[in-house]
């Protein structure tokens, strides 16, 4: 028998992978330029159309179920939290601005693939997703229970998978990863995240509580570079933007983080954002405090819509 797969669709865009360090397997779903497609922060809205009867052995029911598989995946994240609405069994639309679960024998009338669970149907507006609809199969005998897999299939550790697709995250199995996490995509004894998925989900939303130490301008890290070149690396999730702070290329600033550079003599250097996932913009400014700077250059695109990652001199 073929394995159960944990599927995912991904509407109205073209997608790629980014391979994620080798530390970790996980693996993020990205556009067709390899930039993240992240929720804004905030509340994640979505409409839980499934069954609130019977309730299984677990005391959970289909809907409960997936409800605690979204309070799984909120326990583990900074910037954003799952906000379920349950609403019992209904129909859901597929590309109407609502994010919906619910169970069909179709994805919006296409056939599931083969041993297929349940996908994901996702849309995005930039780089920013803005519905994503969760469909389990019919085809299934469902049931709620932890532990090793039974004759049933388990909602909640589905749930789980499907819901961490919601949030960007791919298979990192497919991905040439060799990793335990629930994100692999064939259904296995796994029944609750492991450290890989955690890792991932927080790699695109933080954890609870974290904000970058270099969020504020009076915390800018150091470079230290004297000649020649150098790399820093860091985050701009569950950054903010500060009281007085500048547009940054034009750009309202919403999730910035400052380093600062002393140069050691008068002459040219070259700033760049190359490597980066997210779409980038930079600024550059001389001042001793957030609303006092002086702006010596910015950019935002190499290659507008092209190559979003940003490079001044």
């Amino acid at each position: 028998m073929k394995n159960k797969r944990l599927g995912w669709f991904l509407g109205g865009c073209v997608l790629s992978l980014l391979l994620a360090t080798a530390v970790w397997g996980y693996t993020l779903i990205t556009d067709s330029g390899g930039y993240v497609v992240t929720w804004a922060p905030g509340s994640i809205q979505i409409q839980v159309k499934l069954p609130t009867s019977p309730v299984y052995g677990d005391g959970f029911s289909q809907s409960s179920s997936v409800v605690v598989a979204m309070n799984d995946w909120n326990a583990q994240l900074g910037v954003v939290q799952f906000a379920p609405t349950e609403l019992g069994p209904g129909t859901y639309g597929v590309g109407n601005d609502v994010n919906e679960i619910a169970m069909d024998s179709t994805i919006d009338g296409d056939a599931f693939g083969s041993n297929t669970l349940a996908v994901t149907v996702s849309f995005r507006s930039g780089n920013e997703r803005i519905e994503s609809d969760i469909i389990f199969n019919t085809a299934w005998t469902w049931d709620s229970y932890r532990g090793n897999l039974q004759a049933a299939e388990d909602i909640r550790r589905v749930a789980i998978h499907e819901l961490g697709h919601v949030l960007g995250l791919n298979h990192p199995d497919q991905a040439g990863q060799s990793v335990t996490a629930i994100m692999n995509s064939t259904v296995s004894n796994i029944a609750s995240l492991q450290t890989d998925d955690i890792t991932g989900g927080q790699a695109l939303y933080g954890a609870p509580g974290f904000v970058p130490a270099n969020n504020n301008f009076a915390n800018a890290t150091t470079i230290n570079l004297s000649s020649g070149s150098t790399q820093v690396t860091g985050t701009n999730v569950a950054a903010t933007a500060e009281s007085g702070e500048p547009a940054h290329a034009g750009e309202t600033a919403r999730r910035s983080v400052w380093w600062q550079w002393t140069a050691p003599a008068s002459g040219s250097i070259t700033i760049t954002t190359l490597g980066s996932n997210i779409d980038t913009v930079l600024g550059v400014y001389t001042g001793g405090s957030v609303n006092s700077l002086s702006g010596v250059a910015s950019g935002d695109d190499v290659a507008p819509g092209v190559i979003r990652t940003t490079a001044v001199t």
